[in-house]
């Protein structure tokens, strides 16, 4: 799977990006708490589309975001889940 996406092309101002998986919340008892759909998330940035001559990127990989989910494209590779986002949909670097 690494080789794949070392081979990958990222088009430009793309962000590839898995997902942090947040622990099950559980109640004292062993309850299992549901919450709603998040508007926010995070995620370690795997690969980095080239910036433009107008618009340099400004994550970089291993970096953790947060972004809007909803913006972003799903899809596995080799049975591990990635994200494929817009550098626009990113909300904050770190």
């Amino acid at each position: 799977m690494k080789e794949k996406l070392q081979k990958g092309l990222i088009l430009p101002l793309k962000i590839l990006v898995t997902e942090i998986k947040e622990e099950e919340k559980k109640t004292e008892s062993g309850i299992i708490v549901i919450e709603q759909k998040k508007h926010t998330t995070s995620g370690t940035v795997v690969k980095v589309g080239k910036g433009t001559d107008k618009i340099p990127m400004s994550v970089e990989p291993k970096m953790t975001i947060l972004f809007n989910p909803l913006t972003a494209q799903r899809f596995k590779i080799d049975k591990e889940d990635f994200l494929l986002l817009d550098q626009k949909d990113v909300l904050f670097a770190f």
